[in-house]
């Protein structure tokens, strides 16, 4: 008898809840008062980043860097790098670039593609990451068929 007196009690606080006066929209308290979202942080990707890309094996992690431009709203850059393979006679490896996103969120997966235009080489590597809480780096997996490794840049 006790459980039919909880219910009852239980079902009445409902319904006298749910029959009381409406709160107004925005009223700071009731159930229907609004809630503010937190403003999202977001950057550019625009820029000079620098980094390293790491082989899976016992090869040297390599050095580079990729200015990223806002081409008519599409995200274009340029890349550079020692010649670590290629034209033995080069010193230098460039890249044209392409990117997915103007603007980064933390959390943000961006996507990269290098297409190496220079001392010999003429293939094209994906770039995956993520981008860091503060916005001023990106970690993630570089891609050439099955062939993988990791990189990170920063700004």
């Amino acid at each position: 008898m006790q459980s039919a007196s909880i219910a009852s009690l239980a079902a009445a606080a409902v319904a006298g809840w749910l029959c009381s006066a409406p709160v107004a929209y925005g009223d700071a308290i009731g159930p229907t008062s609004a809630i503010a979202a937190p403003a999202v942080r977001s950057a550019t990707i625009v820029g000079a980043w620098s980094g390293w890309y790491y082989y899976p094996d016992s090869r040297s992690s390599v050095a580079f860097t990729f200015r990223l431009n806002d081409s008519g709203g599409h995200c274009l850059g340029t890349s550079e790098e020692g010649a670590t393979f290629g034209d033995p006679k080069a010193e230098v490896l460039t890249a044209a670039l392409e990117c997915d996103a103007l603007v980064v969120v933390p959390g943000q997966r961006v996507v990269v593609l290098k297409h190496y235009n220079g001392g010999g080489v003429s293939h094209t590597v994906r770039y995956v990451g993520i981008v860091s809480d503060d916005l001023h780096r990106i970690d993630g997996e570089w891609h050439i068929g099955t062939s993988w490794g990791a990189f990170s840049i920063s700004r």
